[in-house]
């Protein structure tokens, strides 16, 4: 993958700050269901950084994604400032040195349609009931 200054792998002593930037993102949000503390937020990202590729951005963490390089599946993008151009370079930063990637987008989630599909990822005929109370569709790039 390039480099990229403001864009690392994330350590599990970044576990806090991006628990941070999910229930920052959970308070704002009104159809999410607000099911985890901090504390079990932190624990969560603490266990998946070794497990998965977790990449953060800025200094303090602004903003994350995790994805599962064995099936080209980003599992969560979120930042605390939209609209500035975050997730869009950690997307082209997983991009960079792939073909094709895919996602789930929660069905409520417009804003995220509108990113998704303003970057190339295009709706295929899936869906399914997400884990966390809305449904959710899936979405792929293709170079």
């Amino acid at each position: 993958m390039r480099a990229c200054s403001d864009i690392r792998r994330a350590q599990v002593s970044d576990a806090e700050a991006c628990a941070q930037v999910v229930l920052g993102w959970v308070a704002a949000t009104p159809w999410i269901a607000d099911r985890f503390t901090e504390a079990e937020m932190t624990t969560m990202f603490a266990e998946a950084i070794p497990e998965r590729d977790v990449f953060v951005i800025g200094e303090p963490v602004v903003g994350y994604l995790s994805f599962h390089s064995d099936i080209s599946l980003i599992a969560g993008l979120y930042v605390t400032r939209q609209g500035e151009g975050l997730g869009k370079r950690l997307v082209d930063y997983i991009k960079s040195d792939r073909n094709y990637l895919q996602l789930w987008t929660h069905a409520p989630n417009t804003r995220a349609h509108v990113f998704y599909k303003r970057e190339g990822f295009a709706w295929t005929e899936d869906t399914r009931d997400g884990e966390d109370g809305p449904s959710e569709f899936r979405m792929e790039w293709h170079r």
